[in-house]
């Protein structure tokens, strides 16, 4: 049954290698070297990408797979230089040079033996014990923390080293801050090197302790699956004021709720899975509002405010995410906005932005800019300008109708041939848009996108179809009306 795989690899290879080409078109069996060095070749052309059959658990294929590793990807001289991004503006390319300036990728936290851990990848420079790291942030903050202690890691083992260079993957210790997706550098050289992004979750379960003497001990546990896990998220119920755990999926968050049980030995309680949605408009819209309130004072006095705004919304393509236009007209003309007013109206955005008019979620793939304001001198106090500002959106919003997304996975459903009927129309109704069908022999690959809470439950009710013989993966692809 392998006999057809082979020749299919083979085929693929010998488009990058004469030698190979010549054995395989004159029916010679070729040689493994002439093979791999085809293989990678093509690999790292991103011709080809092959796979290796194996089950860990029952430790058959692992090896394979390691040598694969070695013989086909490229060692880290090999890599092309890493475009990184300086605190001024412009740009540097990172070449994996051990002589120079610290660049280095936080690409994962880990608690290991109850303590924090963090791996990182050396890009440039060399890094040792005790050495002083730069870590910048998303908002221009620089931390500088000091490495403890190095680690060489080799499976469930590490082995302490005195230094690292370009090049090599390993852990630190004594790192407070570094998070998922950092650049550690020399502090005289700061730079991001490129984000490791993370997807927004979009499933969520209430949770809490089951007895009130675990919640210090739930709250500490969450934090460090947070810390490992950064597509993870702990949030609080505005309406229910309940603690929320949002993650990918299903199978996420039961494992999240598993390791919270056996590893930091915390009793819980999970509520039913709650969708993550979000909110968007269906056409532009534009409106104004004028704010006036005189309030009476404790002390008899009376404080009138006053301000007036005009805001316009219109819809973005799916993913483009928001924009905010803040720099509105001023009346009278002439008057200018000061600092504290200018941040009342970008704050006025935000709130309104963070609650929709139809479900309370976040609005996305809009624009919103606040096109006018017009000030009533010592009245328009920053606090009357906000109010002005985000009353007026929240119409503009109103008048633009609202649209609810939904979190859409794309859905791959793999069942038996005699199963397919049945499967295709539940996933019909399901509303599920099929894109494709693809016969791998006794079995047959339906991909389909769905939106997330049509799919809750969904194995069960698979398994139910093909007497368990059908299995589906999904991830999420984007929010979308569904």
């Amino acid at each position: 049954w392998a006999q057809p795989w082979r020749e299919s690899l083979l085929l693929a290879a010998a488009e990058m290698d004469e030698t190979l080409a010549e054995q395989v078109l004159t029916e010679q069996e070729p040689e493994p070297a002439v093979v791999w060095a085809a293989l990678r070749q093509a690999t790292l052309a991103g011709r080809i990408c092959p796979c290796f059959a194996g089950s860990a658990l029952r430790n058959q294929g692992v090896q394979p797979l390691l040598d694969g590793v070695v013989r086909l990807l490229p060692a880290p001289p090999e890599r092309p230089p890493s475009l990184a991004h300086r605190a001024d503006g412009g740009e540097e390319w990172v070449a994996m040079d051990p002589t120079g300036p610290l660049a280095a990728l936080a690409f994962k936290v880990q608690m290991w033996e109850g303590r924090r851990h963090v791996f990182v990848r050396l890009y440039r420079g060399t890094l040792k014990a005790g050495d002083e790291v730069a870590i910048p942030g998303p908002d221009g903050a620089v931390r500088r923390e000091r490495v403890a202690r190095l680690f060489e890691v080799d499976a469930n083992h590490k082995a302490r080293l005195d230094q690292v260079s370009a090049g090599q993957i390993v852990l630190l210790a004594g790192l407070r801050w570094a998070t998922t997706g950092d650049t550690l550098c020399a502090p005289d050289h700061p730079l991001w090197l490129e984000r490791i992004e993370t997807r927004e979750p979009v499933l969520g379960l209430a949770i809490e302790p089951q007895s009130s003497a675990d919640e210090e001990k739930l709250l500490e546990a969450l934090d460090k699956l947070q810390q490992e896990d950064p597509t993870l998220r702990v949030e609080e119920d505005k309406e229910t004021g309940q603690r929320v755990l949002r993650g990918m999926g299903e199978l996420h968050l039961q494992i999240a709720g598993e390791r919270l049980r056996r590893e930091f030995h915390v009793n819980i309680r999970v509520g039913h899975p709650d969708v993550v949605l979000r909110e968007t408009v269906a056409q532009a819209a534009e409106a104004d509002h004028l704010f006036h309130r005189v309030i009476e004072q404790p002390d008899g006095k009376k404080l009138e405010m006053k301000a007036w705004a005009r805001v316009a919304v219109e819809p973005l393509p799916r993913g483009a995410g928001t924009t905010v236009g803040a720099e509105p007209r001023s009346r009278p003309e002439g008057v200018d906005l000061n600092p504290a007013q200018r941040e009342a109206i970008t704050g006025a955005v935000e709130d309104v932005l963070a609650n929709g008019p139809s479900t309370g979620s976040p609005l996305r793939d809009l624009a919103v800019r606040v096109l006018e304001v017009e000030l009533f001198s010592a009245l328009s106090s920053p606090q009357a300008l906000r109010v002005a500002v985000a009353e007026a959106a929240r119409k503009a919003l109103a008048r633009a109708g609202g649209l609810v997304l939904r979190p859409i996975m794309a859905t791959e459903v793999v069942v038996p041939e005699s199963d397919v009927g049945a499967v295709l129309g539940d996933l019909q109704s399901r509303r599920a848009a099929i894109r494709d069908t693809t016969n791998l022999g006794e079995v047959t690959a339906i991909h389909c996108d769905c939106a997330l809470d049509r799919l809750l439950g969904y194995i069960t009710d698979l398994r139910g179809m093909t007497h368990g013989r059908g299995q589906f993966t999904m991830r999420f692809d984007r929010f979308d009306v569904g």
